[in-house]
């Protein structure tokens, strides 16, 4: 296991493999926020109807 670890160190596609993690942390990041904001739209839609829904039955 060692001798893994250190081929693993040394190698140069190690370096590769640590780029390609961040760059898809990013993407997952940048993903996470987008869903984030649209579930805030969504939810102020849905309460926007909620209330002309209510203001109409009354």
């Amino acid at each position: 296991m060692a001798r893994l670890i250190r081929h693993f160190l040394v190698s140069q596609n190690g370096t590769a493999a640590i780029e390609y993690s961040l760059i898809a942390a990013l993407i997952t990041l940048a993903i996470v926020v987008a869903v984030g904001g649209a579930a805030d739209e969504v939810v102020a839609m849905w309460d926007s109807n909620n209330g002309k829904m209510g203001e109409a039955f009354q």
